[in-house]
């Protein structure tokens, strides 16, 4: 009996140790290769190395297009002061919106990385990095999976909503009639709209999906209270989006109303030790059916922290001691890598496991012999002995 109960008991542990690795995700959010971020190449890149989910960013251009770019302001990432200097506002910042998508096609993107080109300049022409409209991206999407190659999650970032309200430009319904030309209409495909702003996530929820009838995975992004992502017009003056609210029990079940899930700095819900700062805003979050993703996460690998200086060990803290549901991350080969490794050693174990439930049966089967005696006994009946 001590026995089995050992066996059990291993048993248990071993199919616990493996839960939940299958849906751990890993979101690319750019920055992996020196291609530049959000660019064609970049993306075909990151899709090759066999990343299933991907971030875009999105904002708008003059004549309503919708282009994937990581910021509004065009300055570090593109060669705009060389090719329209005489277009700077005052600000001395270039803006997407000020240029039509054709202008916007004449700019180059800059590389991520200019050191694995440098070598290459000097002999070759470097390629023409393009802008690509959300369009280009959505349908290289569908054609990648007709061909069966490989099917993407895409994260459609909705950019800085309150610049371009100011601007007159509504990119959230945009996206979403670009969205529907190419068939991302429902829940179950493969998409989610994120954004900073939950006022704009709000729309999107109660007045753009009834009118347009489509309806996709919506992402709450909660930022700093002092970041730019989300700002707001008090008294004259742009201020930053206070986000505390979302801390609350009463927040969170606000957002979970709109949202299906939710990504947080680490910062804001684990201390420099890695300790949960509020135990119980996770468990609601999950009762309510919130997904809960951690971004960003890469700063981490370079900051010394009491819970974990390495890949794996953020993976194991964040991922499984935890519990979340996956991270936003520009590097992606490293930490999918962590999770391919935790995934083998999850099939050793669960054969570990197979073996042991093997023995128990067969300690049952030898437990029911012991208690089941043979109902009849055969009688000795010795032959006579003859000489």
């Amino acid at each position: 009996m001590g026995r089995l109960v050992i066996a059990a008991t291993i048993l248990a542990l071993s199919i616990y140790s493996g839960i939940s690795y299958a849906e751990k995700l890993v979101i690319a959010d750019g920055g992996e290769t020196f291609l530049p971020e959000n660019s064609l190449p970049d993306l075909l890149s990151t899709i090759s190395d066999g990343v299933t989910h991907i971030q875009v960013e999105l904002v708008m251009t003059a004549d309503d297009q919708v282009v994937a770019l990581s910021d509004v302001i065009l300055n570090t990432i593109t060669d705009v002061a060389h090719v329209f200097p005489e277009r700077v506002r005052d600000d001395g910042n270039f803006y997407a919106v000020d240029f039509t998508y054709d202008e916007l096609q004449t700019l180059r993107l800059k590389p991520q990385s200019a050191r694995p080109l440098e070598t290459t300049a000097v002999r070759y022409p470097l390629p023409h990095f393009h802008i690509p409209s959300l369009a280009d991206i959505l349908g290289l999407l569908r054609i990648m999976e007709a061909e069966g190659s490989i099917s993407v999650t895409l994260v459609a970032e909705i950019k800085k909503s309150w610049f371009h309200q100011q601007e007159g430009k509504d990119t959230s319904r945009a996206t979403i009639e670009i969205l529907d030309r190419f068939g991302f209409t429902a829940p179950k495909d493969e998409l989610f709209i994120a954004s900073y702003d939950p006022e704009e996530l709000q729309r999107i929820h109660d007045t753009l999906f009834p009118t347009t009838g489509i309806k996709t995975k919506l992402l709450q992004l909660i930022g700093s209270n002092d970041g730019r992502e989300t700002l707001r017009l008090e008294r004259g003056r742009w201020i930053s989006y206070n986000y505390d609210w979302m801390a609350t029990k009463f927040g969170l079940k606000a957002v979970s109303a709109y949202a299906d899930a939710i990504g947080l700095p680490p910062e804001t819900f684990v201390d420099e030790t890695g300790s949960a700062k509020q135990p119980h805003y996770l468990e609601d979050a999950r009762l309510l059916g919130l997904q809960i993703f951690v971004y960003p996460i890469d700063h981490l690998l370079q900051e010394l922290v009491g819970y974990a200086d390495t890949a794996e060990e953020l993976v194991n803290h964040f991922l499984f001691s935890l519990d979340l549901d996956g991270l936003l991350t520009s590097r992606t080969n490293l930490f999918r890598t962590v999770l391919a490794n935790r995934s083998k050693e999850q099939v050793s174990t669960d054969d570990q496991a197979q073996s042991i439930e093997q023995l128990i049966e067969n300690m049952q089967n030898f437990g029911k012999q012991a208690d089941n005696p043979l109902q009849k006994l055969i009688p000795y009946n010795p032959s006579p002995i003859t000489n």
